[in-house]
């Protein structure tokens, strides 16, 4: 029976996509190509395991394996060849989830803004979510 579940999307940022104000991304040794800017999609562990790291160390792990694996197996020039040792990592939180905020702020990143009308509910419409944006070294 699975405990834990992650899901997160590798990019880069571009001028289509830029990084939040709060955060500059980090560039590969040529100075020219951003590093990998990882979103995390979807987040939990069952309430059993919970407060005992592993949802900390799943994050941990996936980033690590996004950023080798995007250095080996990226089109040119997609990725950097060397993944900086710290990765950008971004979430949205709702804003109701304070346990989420607390283990995103215990893993160093920092709220930047909120964002109004996120996430659509049956209830009452709409939840609003905050941004969430640092660094994890992996």
């Amino acid at each position: 029976m699975p405990i834990a579940f992650v899901s997160v999307a590798i990019q880069r940022a571009t001028e289509d996509l830029p990084l939040p104000s709060l955060y500059k991304c980090p560039v590969s040794p040529d100075k020219e190509t951003p590093a990998p800017l990882v979103t995390i999609l979807t987040l939990g562990v069952s309430p059993s395991y919970q407060c005992q790291g592993i949802v900390r160390a799943l994050v941990r792990l996936v980033t690590s394996r996004l950023c080798s694996s995007s250095a080996h197996s990226s089109p040119p020039n997609v990725f950097p060849r060397s993944i900086p040792a710290a990765t950008v990592i971004v979430a949205q939180v709702a804003t109701s989830n304070t346990a989420g905020q607390e283990f995103y702020h215990r893993l160093g990143l920092q709220t930047e803004q909120e964002l109004r009308g996120v996430y659509k509910t049956l209830g009452s419409g709409q939840k609003d979510a905050y941004l969430i944006v640092g660094q994890i070294t992996v």
